[in-house]
């Protein structure tokens, strides 16, 4: 089973992370599923982190 995990990025700054690092501390293999971020043009820092959290996790 692959399984896709869409999060929604709007004004998610203080949640954003947790959320990311929540998914990935799962006993999924990162094989098994995905996760896409939708961002909606959010004012604040969301993006941000979620791209800080995608270089750094990749490595």
């Amino acid at each position: 089973m692959f399984l896709s995990i869409i999060i929604p990025v709007y004004n998610v700054e203080r949640y954003v992370r947790h959320t990311l690092d929540s998914i990935f501390s799962q006993d999924f293999s990162e094989n098994d599923f995905e996760v896409i971020a939708v961002e909606a043009g959010s004012p604040d820092k969301s993006v941000d982190n979620v791209e800080e959290f995608s270089t750094c996790h990749i490595c």
